[in-house]
């Protein structure tokens, strides 16, 4: 059953920094090539992090740079020394894709009072424009195996959010109306991670599909 048209593709080369979007990607059982595979690491000993990642709980500003010095730099003003991992790996939080369908981003703009909510505030790899007369939930969607062009995902969890989607994508000020929202109407669940299962390539709009009935 097509659930949705893949919409848009991102890619987060420095994990917590600004992302880039891609028209087509290949996908392998990691995820997408290039996503994540560095990140800032914190240096001052006396941080809670660190030895760990530096991420955007910690810092609403990190989201605004793309380089990986600009993102030192933004940790230095913050107080926080930090380095770049100096070996190529994978920073994912959980999963390797993370896909959210705008149905969804119109159900928390609603519960916020605002006429839309970005989908780049979630940092998603995959955005899915839903298909007229199917509404899934998160729930409704996991342990679905998808097809997106030519690979297969199956979806594992909901994706439970923390602060980071309320801050602004050009000030990293704060929405206190999205977070209120967030815990409101959506028990602070927006978004499914998924495993991939078949790699393959993928391009924006690609249908997504569900392979058994929801």
């Amino acid at each position: 059953m097509r659930v949705a048209s893949l919409s848009s593709i991102y890619r987060y080369p420095v994990k917590a920094l600004k992302g880039e979007t891609l028209t087509r990607s290949e996908i392998v059982v990691d995820g997408i090539p290039g996503d994540r595979t560095r990140a800032l690491i914190v240096t001052s000993e006396n941080h809670p992090r660190a030895g760990k990642t530096y991420r955007g709980k910690e810092n609403a500003q990190l989201h605004l740079v793309r380089s990986a010095s600009a993102g030192i730099a933004q940790a230095q003003e913050a107080g926080v020394r930090t380095r770049i991992a100096a070996e190529a790996g994978r920073y994912f939080d959980v999963h390797p894709i993370s896909l959210i369908l705008d149905s969804w981003l119109h159900e928390l703009a609603r519960a916020a009072g605002t006429d839309a909510v970005e989908a780049e505030r979630f940092r998603p790899n995959f955005v899915g424009a839903t298909q007229a007369g199917c509404d899934p939930s998160e729930a409704d969607l996991v342990g679905q195996t998808l097809r997106v062009g030519t690979s297969t995902l199956r979806v594992i969890a909901p994706i439970t959010r923390c602060v980071t989607p309320s801050y602004d994508l050009r000030t990293g000020e704060r929405s206190d109306a999205i977070a209120r929202a967030l815990t409101s109407a959506r028990a602070n669940l927006l978004g499914v991670y998924c495993l991939v299962t078949r790699p393959g390539t993928i391009a924006t709009g690609d249908a997504i599909e569900t392979i058994d009935p929801i």
